[in-house]
C-alpha cells in the first residue's frame, strides 16, 4: 500500500489482506478449511469498502462482490 502512495493505509487498516496474499496462501496450502479462505476473501472486500469512500468505483465493486 505504501508503494502505491497510500501512506495512511496502515493507520486505517489494522488487519491487512489482499487477493495476492490469498493466492499465495492457496499455493502454499495454508488454507485447511473453506471457512478460512472465505473469511480472508470477505476481509479483502471489507477493507476495500473501509479504505475507499462510498462513491468510488473500488468501494462499489467490493460491495457488489461481497454479496
Amino acid at each position: 500500500p505504501v508503494e502505491l502512495g497510500l501512506h495512511d493505509y496502515f493507520d486505517i487498516i489494522k488487519r491487512p489482506m489482499d487477493l495476492g496474499t490469498i493466492q499465495k496462501k492457496i499455493e502454499s496450502g495454508s488454507y485447511h478449511a473453506i471457512e478460512d479462505f472465505s473469511v480472508d476473501v470477505r476481509l479483502t472486500f471489507d477493507i476495500a469498502m473501509l479504505y475507499n469512500k462510498a462513491n468510488l468505483v473500488v468501494h462499489d465493486m467490493a460491495k457488489e462482490l461481497k454479496v
